[in-house]
Parts: C-alpha cells; sequence; structure tokens
C-alpha cells in the first residue's frame, strides 16, 4: 500500500492536465467584468439621452414667448416638466440664472440636470456610482419677422398649379400672421412682401415713383437690372434705376400699335410691400394669374431687396402702420427674415432694347400739321422726312418720294417743332417702323443689346442668392414646383439653380402639386420654431 500511494503521488506531481484552469477563471472573470461595464454605460447612456430629451422640452416650453412670467417662473416650468421623468427615482433639475434672460422682447431660458447612476459591475472596480449631467438652452427671440414671398405666375402654372399655390400660399400666411391681440401680447411684427413674378417683375406706380428712375415713360413700371446688379441684397431708393422699354413689333388691324407686354399691367400683378394684413395679403394671393414666361433671378432680385434696409422709405410710404422703420438691420438682433422663392421650371432669355434706343433724345422729329410724329413723318405732299447719315451728305435732311429716291435737304424742313426722346418715338413708331427708313440700324435685332439668355439669368439668381445668404438672420428657402426640361444627366435646370439658392438642403423642397401644401406648411413652422442653441 506503501510503495502503491509513494507510486499515485508521483504520478500527480508528473500530470500536467488541469493547469490551464486557473488562468481560464481569471480570464472569464475579466471579461464578465468587462462586459458588465458595458452594461453600466449603456444605462448611463440611455439616462442621460432621456433626461437631455426631456430637458430640452422643458426650456422649450419656459423659452415661449406665450409664457409671461419671470425667470423664476420659467424654473417652475421646467422642474415641473422634469417631475415627470421616469428615468431615475431621483434628480435635480434647474435653472441657470446667469444665462437666463426673460425680457419684453424674448425670452432665453438655460437648465440643467444632475443624477447619479448606482452601477451593476463597475462596482467590482471600486466605481459604485456614474454622474450624469445634462445642459440645454432655448431661446425665442423674433420681435420682427421679416418674409418675401417670391411667387411664379408664368403661364406654365396655369390650372391646377395656380390653385395648389393659392390654397398652400393662404395657409402658410393664416400660420405666420397672427391675430392682433397675439401680436399686441407678444409684441411682435410679421411683414410680408408678396412679389409675384412672371417675364418681369411688375411695381404699383406708388412704389415706382418712390425709386430714382429715368424720366422715360408711363406705360408700365417694370425695372431693368445690369448684370453686375445681382450680386447684392440692396437697392437704394437714390440710385438711378433702369425702366423697361414699351415698344411695338408691329401693329394691329387699324394701325393702333401692338405693345409687346414684358410687363403686366394689371393690379394682381404688382408687388405687395410689407404687409401685416392677413386679409391684404391673402387678397393679393387669391388675385394672381398665370401668364408670361419666367424670370425667377428678377423676382430673387426684388425679394432680396425687400428685406434689405434699403427699402425703409417703401415700408414707410407703403406698407402696413407696423412695418414702419422695417427692415430691419440684418444683425439687430431680434430679427429672423426669409426669402421664399417659388418656381415650376427653367428661367427663360430676356431681350431689352439697347441703352442708345431706350431713353433719351431720339434722331427722330415731330412735324407740324403731320397725320404722324416720328423718325418719318408723312406730309400733305406725299413725302417723308428723315435725318440720318450718309457718307455722300453727311448728317443732313433728306426728303424721299414715292420710290424712296433721296434728295438733300440743306436745313432743316418747314414745320420740324421738336426732337422726340426715345420713349416718344416708340410710342408712335414700330420697330419695324424704324428699321424701315433708318440710316444706322440694318434689322430689329440691331436695336436689340444686353439680351439675358437663360443662362445668365440662373448666374443672375445665383449671385443674388450668394448676396442673400452672406447675411445674418436671412434664411434662403425655396421650392421647385413641377416639372421642366432637363439637362443630360435627368436633373431640372430649375430644380438644381433652386437647390443650390437655399441656404441649405433643409431649406430646399421638390415637390409636387399634393407637396407644395405641406412645403409651405414646413417653412412655417420653421421660421417660427424654437430653435436650440446648445
Amino acid at each position: 500500500m506503501k510503495q502503491y500511494m509513494s507510486k499515485m503521488m508521483r504520478k500527480f506531481e508528473r500530470d500536467e492536465r488541469g493547469s490551464f484552469s486557473l488562468f481560464a477563471a481569471t480570464m472569464a472573470s475579466t471579461m464578465i467584468l468587462i462586459g458588465g461595464s458595458a452594461i453600466d454605460i449603456v444605462r448611463h447612456e440611455a439616462v442621460r439621452s432621456s433626461i437631455q430629451y426631456n430637458l430640452d422640452r422643458a426650456v422649450l416650453a419656459a423659452a415661449s414667448l406665450r409664457q409671461t412670467g419671470d425667470a423664476e417662473e420659467a424654473g417652475d416650468i421646467v422642474r415641473e416638466y422634469m417631475s415627470k421623468v421616469s428615468s431615475l427615482a431621483s434628480f435635480q433639475a434647474d435653472i441657470d440664472p446667469e444665462k437666463t434672460e426673460v425680457s419684453l422682447t424674448g425670452r432665453t431660458v438655460s437648465a440643467y440636470a444632475t443624477a447619479e447612476l448606482d452601477t451593476y459591475f463597475l462596482g467590482l472596480m471600486g466605481l459604485d456610482t456614474l454622474d450624469v449631467r445634462v445642459e440645454s438652452t432655448a431661446s425665442e427671440r423674433i420681435p420682427n419677422l421679416e418674409i418675401s414671398m417670391v411667387l411664379d405666375v408664368s403661364g406654365s402654372m396655369q390650372g391646377s398649379k395656380i390653385s395648389n399655390l393659392k390654397v398652400a400660399a393662404n395657409k402658410f400666411i393664416d400660420t405666420v400672421i397672427k391675430e392682433p391681440s397675439v401680436v399686441a401680447a407678444e409684441n411682435t411684427v410679421t411683414a410680408v412682401s408678396i412679389v409675384p413674378y412672371a417675364t418681369n417683375v411688375s411695381l404699383p406706380e406708388s412704389m415706382f415713383d418712390l425709386y430714382t428712375t429715368e424720366d422715360h415713360h408711363d406705360d408700365h413700371h417694370c425695372i431693368i437690372f445690369d448684370h453686375d446688379e445681382y450680386a447684392a441684397t440692396e437697392l437704394p431708393t437714390s440710385v438711378e434705376l433702369k425702366q423697361l422699354s414699351s415698344y411695338a413689333f408691329n401693329r394691329y388691324y387699324g394701325g393702333s400699335l401692338n405693345k409687346v407686354r414684358d410687363c403686366r399691367t394689371s393690379a394682381y400683378s404688382e408687388i405687395l410691400p410689407f404687409s401685416t394684413s392677413k386679409d391684404d395679403l391673402k387678397a393679393k394671393i387669391n388675385s394672381l394669374q398665370a401668364t408670361g414666361s419666367t424670370a425667377t433671378h428678377i423676382g430673387t432680385r426684388w425679394g432680396a431687396a425687400l428685406l434689405d434696409r434699403g427699402a425703409v422709405p417703401i415700408a414707410n410710404a407703403l406698407g402696413s402702420p407696423e412695418a414702419a422703420d422695417h427692415p430691419k438691420s440684418f444683425t439687430e438682433a431680434g430679427v429672423l427674415k426669409a426669402l421664399i422663392v417659388m418656381s415650376d421650371g427653367n428661367n427663360t432669355s430676356h431681350r431689352r432694347l439697347k441703352d442708345d434706343y431706350r431713353s433719351g433724345p431720339s434722331n427722330v422729329y415731330k412735324v407740324n400739321g403731320s397725320q404722324y410724329a416720328g423718325h418719318y413723318m408723312q406730309r400733305s405732299d406725299g413725302k417723308y422726312y428723315k435725318i440720318g447719315y450718309d457718307s455722300s451728305y453727311n448728317d443732313y435732311w433728306f426728303i424721299y418720294d414715292y420710290n424712296w429716291n433721296k434728295i438733300k435737304y440743306d436745313s432743316l424742313p418747314e414745320g420740324i417743332t421738336e426732337q422726340l426722346d426715345w420713349a416718344d418715338t416708340w410710342d408712335l413708331l414700330t420697330l419695324y417702323d424704324y428699321v424701315q427708313i433708318s440710316d444706322q440700324v440694318s434689322s430689329v435685332n440691331t436695336l436689340y443689346g444686353n439680351e439675358t439668355s437663360a443662362q445668365e439669368a440662373d448666374t443672375a439668381m445665383r449671385a443674388t442668392c450668394e448676396a442673400a445668404k452672406q447675411h445674418d438672420n436671412l434664411v434662403v428657402y425655396t421650392i421647385y414646383f413641377g416639372d421642366a426640361n432637363t439637362t443630360s444627366n435627368g436633373s431640372s435646370n430649375a430644380e438644381t439653380l433652386l437647390s443650390d439658392c437655399a441656404s441649405g438642403p433643409g431649406q430646399f423642397y421638390n415637390v409636387t402639386a399634393l407637396d407644395i401644401e405641406a412645403a409651405f406648411a414646413s417653412i412655417a413652422i420653421s421660421v417660427q420654431k424654437l430653435k436650440l442653441t446648445q
């Protein structure tokens, strides 16, 4: 037996089986501890997220301008909201008095919440609790809300599109324009300008007269911009602007001029500036009619101008009384501006007369006793008179017979009384009339200059959008509404342009007929909602 036991002991001593069990046990314990620690960390994040979410809601409620209490009552609102949080049995929540500001024109509420979370596994390493701390700040401080609604009323908007636009725009006005009692209580001003556009943008005569313009014509009140005038938002009333010419290619039966209608004169087509009246704004929207081509670049230029401080004389003279001294400065506290540009298609090309034939003295004279006055005049003797340059005669008056044979006159013909300017000339002659007897131009196309192609219009619009986006407190929203010609990659020019024009992806809306109402509703919420600042 003794020998047997000795043999077994020596065998046990040499046997290495089971020597790994201690290492395995150590590793298993470590893995359990690491896994358990991860559980504690996940619990910590879940609790933190829950408290953060509820604290955000609490400060949003406390910062609302509908609240009338002071900072202490704002703290009560925060604590009341947080008392309903069930993530922890107990925690502390309160406002930060140094960062909380309550006044008649705005509210900023900053709050924090702290708690301790008991650990399950980290306690094995001596960490019995994890600290939880969250902070949140919300502010509502927009006593001055200024909006330009740039709306496409070109011919492609006819039918259901214009109808759907009216419904959506009216609901937008219902949302952003508060009842007078609410406005008085919140001490706020929301001023909206509506800028309908098609081939151009028409100003009411009263607005046109407030700008410095050339002594041109009274047929309509549209402005033309040079290419370098788009890269800005300001449009001071003191700077001289160019008026779009009024002219005709041909005549109606009976002889009257068939004027080109690049600028609409109906009241529905005119800008409504700086209105705070829900009724007036909705009446304007309901009056809109769709006709003409598309000049979104011109509409955008006017929409931006009506958000710039340079338009104060317009607001003071033509806006609602509450909109006096608007637009406010871009950097002024308590101001939010929204430029909303809606289009259903691509920009089109636009032609205009050269400056040499647009305004100022012409080489056309009025003749007494004539039925017509213009570049050439039919008189009782059956002759036509004109002035022009000829290499053989230089600058002289000439008489033409019915076969257009030229006869030199050494002096002005009898009966010449006054030189006309170009605006008066185009009230009496068509472009073709002028070309027919002119020594200076050979075709109607010669009279045109500075034609704006569709691509140049896009470039001009981008310049205005970029200028607008450089300003503080101005957000550019764009809406692409409908189909248009597409580029080679399948995307619409208008869609791409409007997307680039917006302040960001969240401010661009690509909608169908049924979605345009949702787009305007989203913008209405966006320009009013409280924004978390942390």
